[in-house]
């Protein structure tokens, strides 16, 4: 079970990112928002970081200087700077190793929630997809359907917009590809909103000046793991609410 959410001293978060829940092992959810980095990138050092603090490439970690000399903090995957939402790192490498394996043999679920335009066929199914992906402009990445990366994801429509255009969407990928639930909404003409890459631009356009939101509406809401570790099952469930932005979407007159 995991322990009340107390920050621990030594975890210095970044701008708007708060600690969710914590697992005595040494699992911590963070939440952040969006436009913040899982980790730094080589144009932008750590200035907008989920962590302020040094991050090691090898060994995908951040090393945090404690009153007790330096400590390493572990990032178990990745969410992409638009996304808000969840993401967890680990303060050991025992810990780590046994969480970035079970992410990537897909068992651990992950929950999001995104806002997409389109006209509802199915109320709730699974995309399978494939996916390719590509660099453009050095270190950006696009990725695209038709490749051999197998993607998929259960998805279902919670919710309608007043304005009937907007839908609230679950999505619960069982596949960990580069920027997968945007393509796959994308391909299935479910464009998130706010999304710059594969979205639909024009509606991205009218919303943003009515409400001069710029966001991609996608969140990590919920982590659910339970997975040996120890000698013991290890189990830690983590949940984020929509930001206020969500709602404030949803009420938003579309035409």
């Amino acid at each position: 079970m995991s322990t009340p959410p107390v920050t621990p001293p030594q975890l210095p978060l970044g701008k708007g990112v708060s600690l969710i829940a914590q697992h005595p092992a040494g699992l911590f959810a963070l939440e952040k928002p969006e436009g913040v980095l899982a980790h730094p990138n080589e144009d932008e050092g750590s200035k907008r970081t989920l962590l302020l603090a040094p991050y090691d490439n090898d060994s995908e970690c951040y090393k945090v200087k404690t009153d007790n000399g330096e400590k390493n903090f572990y990032l178990l995957h990745r969410l992409d700077s638009p996304t808000s939402g969840l993401i967890l790192i680990a303060d050991n490498l025992p810990l780590a190793e046994a969480i970035r394996k079970a992410f990537r043999e897909h068992r651990i679920q992950k929950t999001y929630n995104a806002i997409v335009s389109g006209s509802v066929r199915k109320p709730h199914g699974e995309w399978i997809d494939t996916l390719t992906k590509r660099n453009e402009q050095g270190s950006h990445v696009r990725s695209a359907t038709g490749g051999n990366q197998s993607a998929k994801a259960h998805y279902k429509f919670l919710k309608r917009s007043l304005s009937g255009r907007l839908h609230l969407l679950e999505l619960k990928p069982t596949t960990g590809r580069t920027h997968q639930l945007r393509v796959q909404c994308a391909e299935h003409d479910y464009p998130i909103v706010g999304d710059r890459t594969y979205g639909n631009f024009k509606l991205n356009t009218d919303i943003r000046k009515k409400t001069g939101e710029k966001r991609l509406f996608l969140h990590a809401c919920h982590v659910s793991i339970s997975i040996p570790f120890n000698g013991s099952t290890l189990t830690f469930d983590a949940r984020s609410p929509l930001p206020d932005n969500f709602e404030k979407l949803f009420h938003l007159k579309v035409d």
